[in-house]
């Protein structure tokens, strides 16, 4: 269902988010704020939901042509909802953002640094759902580094996907990578046998 990402690719994404760092912290699409979104399509996002989207710029090109998934994707996190206001906790590595690992952004944040109509929203179907919020906020609070060795058996680091399979296989119940060797794909959450599609924008299909 997954597929490794080779050693000589990370090396050259590391040495490109070296030189990119600019990719995330001066992106013009900052501007697509959270108001892209529908009034229904926030309303019906809860704390504890899995947002994903695909990111503008050489790095999630990167991420997608390695990946080579059914549907482009490129970054997840979970929504954390505080005082009615939409958060996202997400990991990223510190060449693209001013934290290393677990940290959290606005939803308007993590929207504007996607591709216009590329927002997924899905929900676990667990009745316990909310612990998908629980977990987010404990981790942020007790932060892991970006995984830079991609390894899903190495919970003492994040890279994004592994940080909410982690929640949903160690707190949940629901094991997404039975191979446990590979890296998922952002398509396993579009699995309807084990998420619920709160809303999905226009999805970029891979060619």
């Amino acid at each position: 269902m997954a597929r490794c990402i080779p050693r000589e690719i990370k090396i050259v994404l590391i040495f490109i988010l070296g030189i990119l760092s600019w990719d995330c912290t001066n992106n013009p699409m900052r501007e697509y704020q959270e108001d892209c979104l529908t009034e229904k399509e926030l309303s019906g996002i809860q704390g504890g939901d899995i947002i994903l989207r695909l990111g503008e710029g050489l790095i999630s090109q990167i991420v997608t042509s390695v990946l080579d998934d059914s549907i482009r994707l490129s970054h997840c996190g979970i929504v954390v909802i505080n005082n009615d206001s939409f958060y996202v906790v997400h990991s990223l590595p510190e060449e693209l953002s001013d934290y290393d690992g677990i940290q959290i952004c606005s939803l308007g944040e993590f929207v504007s640094e996607s591709v216009p109509e590329s927002i997924v929203v899905v929900r676990p179907k667990v009745s316990d759902f909310r612990v998908m919020e629980d977990k987010a906020l404990y981790y942020l609070l007790h932060p892991k580094p970006f995984d830079w060795n991609f390894d899903i058996k190495d919970s003492t680091a994040f890279f994004c996907s592994e940080f909410p399979v982690h929640i949903l296989k160690y707190y949940l119940g629901m094991d997404l990578c039975l191979n446990s060797s590979f890296y998922p794909k952002f398509s396993l959450f579009l699995d309807t046998t084990y998420f619920e599609h709160i809303f999905i924008k226009r999805l970029v299909q891979s060619e």
